[in-house]
């Protein structure tokens, strides 16, 4: 149930979460930006399953021109590949985020600060990490993280074209069952559109990097853990995450047509620690999985590199076809693991949005 009120918006009950989207930009540029590289990094609803991630509790917002506050306190329910999608999950979150939409006499900008507390109690889930299985075994204490951060967006006419800027970053502490837990990510992205030509290019590099755990014995928690996002989001090809990893990366995105768009996106993969693990996985789906895998690194930092190809057609304005391709080429971290280093994956998929 929804309530709205001269500025106010008050949610009880089942609702979607995504960590970042409180409010979308009117500028193009930036609302684009912001789904596709700032929102759901670290809390999503787990989307492109055939049963997504919902929320269950009270989202609260105050949304003036200039800004927006919003607070919420939740627990997630069972969801993404569990079709059990009814039951709530043994996690609590709880949040708030303040947004400035815009800044006097700046360019069109995005600036958000947000902080989210996450406990999973689940005691019967064995929790993924880089410490021996016996002594993981033996931990029944729950995972209680803070986490604080914030984004910056801007986008400035230069030139023929439209220059965007975007930082993004996080700190943990907390406890990480018997450990105690210190980490932090950050992302940092600039790109360059031409939006007269033909297909209006977009050229967007950047680098997002998380810390890993360099002693798995020594009592403390360093890898930073991305809580309970939308994956494929950031890792399309989902064998990766933003947990121990440094991802360079270089896209470019064509509109060929208002009903089409293209996408091509080169990552150049590593550890952030090769002593700890490689990790995957999208956060808390049931109380029986953690959510999260890990796979030994044997030691090494290189991952992988991926290219892929995605396209999207909006045949009606509710109705779209996705069709995706992407290739790994493995790194010695894979090799180390596996007989084989070369990954293919792709899918088509038909999306309908009332």
């Amino acid at each position: 149930m929804t309530l709205r009120r001269a500025g106010l918006t008050a949610t009880v009950g089942r609702y979607e979460y995504r960590d970042g989207l409180e409010t979308v930009p009117g500028d193009p540029t930036l609302a684009a930006l912001k789904r596709m590289r700032i929102a759901e990094r670290l809390v999503g609803p787990f989307e492109f399953t055939h049963v997504t991630r919902s929320f269950d509790g009270v989202r609260l917002a105050s949304d003036r021109p200039a800004w927006n506050v919003t607070v919420l306190g939740t627990r997630p329910t069972q969801g993404g590949f569990e079709v059990s999608a009814n039951r709530e999950l043994d996690l609590t979150l709880a949040g708030a985020a303040v947004t400035l939409k815009r800044l006097p006499r700046f360019p069109p900008a995005d600036v958000r600060l947000f902080y989210l507390y996450y406990r999973d109690g689940r005691d019967a889930v064995l929790k993924v990490d880089n410490r021996p299985l016996t002594v993981r075994t033996s931990d029944h204490a729950p995972i209680a993280l803070h986490t604080a951060g914030g984004h910056g967006l801007t986008v400035l006419d230069l030139g023929p074209g439209r220059l965007d800027l975007l930082g993004w970053v996080a700190v943990q502490a907390g406890d990480w069952g018997a450990d105690d837990h210190a980490a932090w990510a950050y992302a940092v992205e600039t790109g360059y559109q031409l939006p007269a030509l033909l297909a209006a290019p977009w050229l967007r590099v950047g680098y997002d990097r998380s810390s890993g755990d360099g002693n798995a014995m020594d009592g403390h928690h360093r890898t930073f853990f991305q809580l309970l996002p939308t994956a494929r989001t950031y890792a399309q090809l989902p064998f990766y995450n933003l947990m121990n990893t440094g991802d360079a990366f270089a896209q470019v995105l064509l509109t060929p047509h208002r009903a089409v768009s293209l996408r091509c996106d080169y990552h150049w993969l590593a550890l952030s620690d090769a002593r700890d693990l490689w990790y995957s996985g999208g956060g808390a789906t049931n109380d029986r999985i953690f959510g999260y895998a890990g796979t030994p690194s044997g030691g090494h930092h290189d991952l992988a590199q991926l290219v892929d190809l995605s396209a999207t057609v909006h045949v009606l304005r509710q109705l779209a076809v996705n069709g995706y391709y992407g290739h790994a080429f493995g790194g010695d971290v894979v090799g180390a693991t596996f007989a084989g280093r070369a990954a293919n994956y792709g899918f088509v998929e038909l999306s309908y949005r009332r």
